[in-house]
């Protein structure tokens, strides 16, 4: 019992077949292989105080953002389309 017998209240974790993903386009929930990649489309959060900045690309090369910003084209790279997500790089 808790604090003056009142049942704490203990989070479990819903089965894995019960977790929807409502705003999440499928293609952002496939696996990509390697370290290379170009985000699309990602309402973007940089951790320093800002406002979101919707609709950004990050581009992801050796394992480091590379790049930011819009409409960013790269050949030949796995491409993550996260329209509808939201993207906090370093978390």
């Amino acid at each position: 019992m808790g604090c003056g017998g009142v049942k704490p209240y203990v989070p479990t974790a819903a089965p894995a077949d019960t977790l929807r993903f409502p705003t999440a386009p499928p293609d952002a929930l496939r696996r990509i292989e390697g370290d290379t990649l170009l985000i699309k489309g990602a309402r973007l959060i940089d951790g320093l105080g800002g406002p979101a900045v919707p609709d950004r690309d990050v581009l992801i090369q050796d394992g480091k953002i590379a790049q930011i910003g819009e409409n960013i084209e790269a050949a030949d790279l796995p491409v993550l389309d996260a329209r509808g997500l939201t993207l906090m790089p370093g978390l």
